[in-house]
C-alpha cells in the first residue's frame, strides 16, 4: 500500500493566529491570484469586444420577439406603439 500523502493544512505553516482548519484556504487564494495575474487587461479588452459583437449579431440575425424590442433573450428597449 502506498504511503499517504500529508493534508494540504500539513503542508503548509499556519497563517498567524488562525485555527489549523483555515490553512487551506490559503491554496485556494493563491490559486485564483495565481490565475488572475496572467489576465491582461487586452485579454479583457478582447472579451469585451467579443460580447458586442455577439450582441449585435443576435439583434440582427435573431426575430425580433427573441433580439429585439421586448425580446426574452436580448432587450434592446422599449417596444413602440
Amino acid at each position: 500500500m502506498p504511503p499517504m500523502r500529508p493534508r494540504p493544512a500539513q503542508m503548509t505553516p499556519l497563517l498567524a493566529g488562525k485555527p489549523e482548519e483555515y490553512a487551506p484556504c490559503r491554496f485556494a487564494t493563491e490559486g485564483i491570484m495565481s490565475f488572475l495575474s496572467q489576465v491582461s487587461f487586452d485579454d479583457i479588452v478582447a472579451s469585451l469586444l467579443v460580447c458586442l459583437i455577439l450582441r449585435e449579431t443576435f439583434v440582427l440575425v435573431l426575430p425580433d420577439h427573441v433580439a429585439g424590442p421586448g425580446g426574452w433573450l436580448v432587450d434592446t428597449g422599449e417596444e413602440e406603439a
